[in-house]
């Protein structure tokens, strides 16, 4: 008797573990899909928010300065100032992804890759625009 309550116990658990694992896994996957998704948005974001910067403050000559707080996200690799193009590298389970931001002036400067808030300073020099972590 005690031996057929067992293997009824062990069928039961087999069962409901054939059912949950699959579910658990889905949602492992959904929940890393989500944050890829969060990751791209907030790079694309934060990228849009200095480039309409960096034209704002071109438009408006030397020596406008403007100071920004954005947030660049964990998977970036990369950030790039080519010419007058805002380039991010972006990794995914796909590979690399690039958020650019094509902009009016040539745009140059420095940002970090690591992932944080930041406060970000553009200003608008002679033929450009430089970008950079402001001093809080």
């Amino acid at each position: 008797m005690k031996l057929q309550i067992a293997t009824e116990y062990l069928i039961i658990v087999s069962f409901a573990l054939m059912v949950l694992i699959p579910y658990i896994l889905y949602l492992y996957s959904a929940s890393l899909q989500y944050q890829e998704q969060n990751s791209l948005t907030i790079a694309s974001e934060s990228v849009k928010k200095i480039g309409e910067a960096c034209d704002w403050v071109y438009l408006q000559g030397e020596p406008t300065k403007l100071t920004l707080k954005i947030l660049i996200p964990k998977n970036v690799e990369n950030i790039t100032f080519l010419n007058k193009t805002i380039v991010w590298k972006v990794r995914t389970s796909a590979g690399v992804s690039d958020v650019y931001y094509n902009c009016l002036a040539n745009v140059t400067g420095y940002l970090p890759n690591r992932e944080g808030e930041y406060l970000v300073s553009v200003e608008a020099l002679k033929g450009g625009v430089n970008i950079s972590v402001a001093s809080s």
